[in-house]
């Protein structure tokens, strides 16, 4: 039993209230990973065991092809005008633009859009440092990929609502 072996071993005593366990696991054919925690966590008032798993898939390397890069290119440019004719709405109408429901939708979409251009990018820069880093170690330790996982659901996210205000838009 692996709690046994854990505890023989002083990992886990009375006084432990969580276990954790995140691994990383990785389909090259659909170039896929997917990041695991499992969670055990004792709550000392009602002497319960709960146990919580979280299953994370994302793809960690992008392979653009050319239509893809116009496409981002295409949709920085639309976000560019729509900011741009927002920002003259502005001008124009000042106060009775700041009272318009449709204004806060507009920027709501351009906001989240900006966003997620940001975390993209960031993500990116973050995939080339921990790609070198796995050059520098060979592949001999472990890496997390939760910080990974997180942006890419942050990014979803972001995704998600500009889908909802364009949809109420």
């Amino acid at each position: 039993n692996g709690f046994l072996y854990l505890q023989n071993h002083r990992w886990i005593d009375r006084y432990t209230r969580a276990v954790f366990l995140t691994l990383a696991l990785y389909n090259p054919n659909a170039n896929l990973f997917v990041h695991c925690s499992f969670i055990l966590e004792q709550l000392p008032d009602i002497r319960r065991v709960i146990f919580r798993a979280s299953f994370q898939p994302f793809k960690l390397v992008q392979l653009y092809t050319g239509a893809d890069l116009i496409y981002c290119f295409v949709y920085l440019i639309l976000i560019i005008y729509y900011m741009v004719k927002e920002i003259k709405l502005l001008i124009k109408k000042r106060q009775s633009y700041i009272k318009e429901f449709w204004s806060y939708i507009n920027w709501g979409i351009i906001v989240c859009s900006w966003a997620g251009v940001v975390i993209h990018i960031f993500r990116q820069t973050e995939l080339k440092k921990l790609s070198n880093s796995l050059e520098n170690v060979k592949g001999l330790k472990p890496i997390s990929l939760t910080f990974f996982a997180y942006l890419d659901s942050l990014l979803t996210y972001l995704l998600s609502f500009c889908c909802f205000f364009g949809t109420i838009k």
